[in-house]
């Protein structure tokens, strides 16, 4: 056999296992769990300060590194608050479940305004609270080149933090 075929074949064969691997590894970070739970951090001249805790549960066998989340908050359809994008990279154990650096999230008086005064009514005194979807996207790196995104959904409810 030439040298040619056998690195041709090589080549081939290891693309096949990467491609094999990488795609097993990108199934497994779609198990991820993700948990969002959000409160009202304070309030100043800028607007609502919203404070979200995301919470990631692996229930996979494999270890994760991720970036810090970017999160969206959306109200009726509309982005009313969105975090920092960040690359700051948080390890997550196999079979485990940690939290991100706590996420501050502004979300502008104006934008409030918006809303209607009853939304921000019901956000000062806490009664009902808010209840808007957040949309958090974090990267893992696959291979140390590839970054594949993460993205998860869901219904939160904002109201004032609880004395404990």
């Amino acid at each position: 056999m030439s040298l040619a075929k056998w690195i041709t074949g090589s080549t081939v064969v290891g693309g096949g296992l990467a491609l094999f691997f990488g795609n097993e590894i990108a199934k497994d970070a779609e198990k991820l769990n993700v948990v969002v739970r959000s409160t009202i951090h304070g309030v100043d001249a800028e607007g609502f300060k919203i404070r979200l805790n995301v919470r990631l549960q692996n229930p996979t066998k494999r270890d994760f590194d991720f970036t810090q989340p970017y999160v969206e908050i959306k109200y009726n359809g509309n982005v009313i608050g969105t975090s920092q994008a960040s690359d700051k990279k948080t390890t997550f154990p196999q079979m485990s479940e940690d939290s991100f650096d706590s996420i501050m999230i502004t979300i502008p008086w104006m934008k409030l305004l918006f809303l209607g005064f009853k939304v921000i009514q019901d956000l000062k005194n806490g009664s009902v609270g808010m209840v808007a979807e957040a949309k958090v996207t974090t990267y893992t790196t696959i291979f140390g080149f590839y970054r594949k995104a993460v993205h998860y959904s869901d219904e939160i409810h904002i109201r004032k933090e609880q004395a404990q």
